[in-house]
C-alpha cells in the first residue's frame, strides 16, 4: 500500500479544509471534481488512502502504543466503510479477525480451551454410555452373528491402534446395506456383547449435540475401542476358527438367519434406488417386507432384483397412463410384483435373474458372510437361501 500512497498529497490543506473533503467524498460527491478544487494530486481511486487517521485516546492493548481511526474507499461494503480503529504501532486491529500476534494468540488459547472442553464432555458421556472394562473370552463363545459383527467393524474400520478400528462410514467396500436397522444391527451386536465400544478418542465430528442440546454420537463416525485381551490376537484366532470350519454346533444355522436378513436388506435397498430413479414413492415397509420373506422361500436375491424392477417399471407405466395415482404407488409396486412372482411359481416359468445394480456393489457384510464364512463368494447373491 506504501508504493500507491502519495505521501503529503494534503499537507497543504488546513484541519478544517481536510475534514470538509472527507465529509463530501463520503457523501458521494464525485471525485475528480474534489482534486481538482482542493488542489491534491493523487489518482481518483487512492484519495481515501491520504486520509489522516484519527486518534482514539485509547492505548492499544497489543503493545501500548495510541490506537487510531483509519478509513477505507467509499466503494467498499457499508462496513468496511465505517472508520476502523487501529494500533499506530503494530498489527493490531479492533476487529474479530485481527491478526497480530496478541490476538491469533488470544484466539489460539480459546480454541484450546473450547476442544479441552469438548474432550472432557466427550470422555464424560462416553463413560455414561458403555463400560470399557477388558472381557475375558475367547472366539468360540461367540455367536456367527457377533462373530461376523466384529469381523465386519474391524475390517471397515481397520487397525488404528493395537486396540482400536477407524470408523465405518468408508466407501470401498460400503459396510452393509443402507436400511436402517439392518445397518446398525451389526454394531449394536458388538456394544452389546461388550466386545467393543465406540473410543472416547474418537474424532470429535463422531459425537454431535442432537435438537434439545444434549450430546449424542454418530454410529458411523466414531472409533472403536476392542474390549477383548490382545484383541489383534483375538481377531487372528476368530479368523483362524471361521477358516477351520470346526464351528460352534449353532452356527451354521445362525449363518442361515443372517443371510436371510442380509438378502431382506439387499432386496429393500434395491427396491428404493429403483423406485427413486422412476420417480415413485418408496414401498411400504412392512408390505415389501413380508413380500420378501414369501419371495426368497423360492428365489435368490438376484431373482428378486428381477421380479422387483419389473414390477416397478409396470408401476412407473401404470402411473404415466394414469390407470393409478403416485400415491397409490407405493402399494401396487408390492401387489405387482407378488402377482408376478405368483404367476412364475403356476407356470414353473425361469427366473433368469439380474446382476447387482452399479449404484448397489457388495458391502462388507456381504463378503465378510458369503467369502469368508460361507466360501461361495458372490454366488450366494445367485443362490436360493437353504431351508432350515
Amino acid at each position: 500500500m506504501t508504493s500507491t500512497r502519495h505521501l503529503g498529497a494534503l499537507d497543504h490543506l488546513s484541519g478544517s479544509q481536510i475534514s470538509t473533503l472527507m465529509m463530501r467524498y463520503y457523501a458521494g460527491e464525485p471525485v475528480r471534481p474534489l482534486l481538482v478544487e482542493f488542489e491534491v494530486e493523487c489518482g481518483p481511486g487512492n484519495l481515501w488512502k491520504h486520509f489522516p487517521p484519527i486518534p482514539t485516546g485509547e492505548a492499544c492493548p497489543a503493545c501500548g502504543a495510541a490506537l487510531v481511526e483509519r478509513f477505507s474507499g467509499r466503494t467498499s461494503s457499508a462496513a468496511k466503510r465505517a472508520p476502523v480503529i487501529r494500533c499506530g504501532s503494530c498489527r493490531h486491529r479492533e476487529s474479530r479477525d485481527c491478526v497480530c500476534g496478541r490476538c491469533c494468540a488470544r484466539r489460539e488459547k480459546t480454541r484450546e480451551a473450547d476442544e479441552s472442553r469438548r474432550r472432557n464432555a466427550i470422555a464424560d458421556f462416553c463413560a455414561a454410555q458403555w463400560d470399557y472394562s477388558v472381557q475375558d473370552i475367547s472366539p468360540t463363545q461367540l455367536s456367527a452373528k457377533v462373530a461376523l459383527a466384529l469381523l465386519c467393524v474391524v475390517r471397515s474400520g481397520g487397525w488404528l491402534s493395537p486396540t482400536t478400528v477407524g470408523v465405518l462410514d468408508g466407501d470401498h467396500p460400503r459396510f452393509a446395506p443402507f436400511p436402517v436397522e439392518f445397518y446398525n444391527s451389526i454394531p449394536l451386536a458388538v456394544i452389546t456383547n461388550q466386545l467393543a465400544a465406540p473410543s472416547p478418542d474418537s474424532p470429535p465430528e463422531g459425537f454431535i449435540n442432537d435438537t434439545a442440546g444434549s450430546l449424542t454420537w454418530r454410529l458411523e463416525g466414531v472409533h472403536w475401542q476392542l474390549l477383548m485381551r490382545n484383541p489383534s490376537n483375538f481377531v487372528h484366532e476368530l479368523e483362524l476358527l471361521i477358516a477351520s470350519r470346526a464351528w460352534p454346533l449353532d452356527w451354521t444355522e445362525e449363518l442361515r438367519k443372517f443371510w436371510h436378513e442380509l438378502a431382506i436388506a439387499e432386496c429393500i435397498e434395491f427396491a428404493v434406488v429403483i423406485a427413486l430413479k422412476r420417480e415413485l414413492p418408496i414401498p411400504c415397509d412392512l408390505g415389501l417386507t413380508q413380500l420378501l420373506k414369501n419371495l426368497l422361500v423360492d428365489y435368490s436375491v438376484s431373482q428378486i432384483f428381477e421380479l422387483l424392477q419389473a414390477a416397478i417399471e409396470d408401476t412407473a407405466d401404470f402411473v404415466a397412463r394414469g390407470y393409478i395415482t403416485p400415491k397409490r404407488a407405493e402399494n401396487f409396486i408390492v401387489g405387482a410384483c407378488q402377482r408376478r412372482a405368483d404367476r412364475a411359481r403356476a407356470d414353473g416359468s425361469t427366473i433368469e435373474g439380474l446382476q447387482r445394480d452399479p449404484m448397489l456393489g457388495r458391502t462388507q457384510a456381504s463378503y465378510l458372510l458369503h467369502d469368508v464364512f460361507l466360501g461361495h463368494g458372490e454366488d450366494g447373491f445367485f443362490q436360493v437361501i437353504p431351508r432350515a
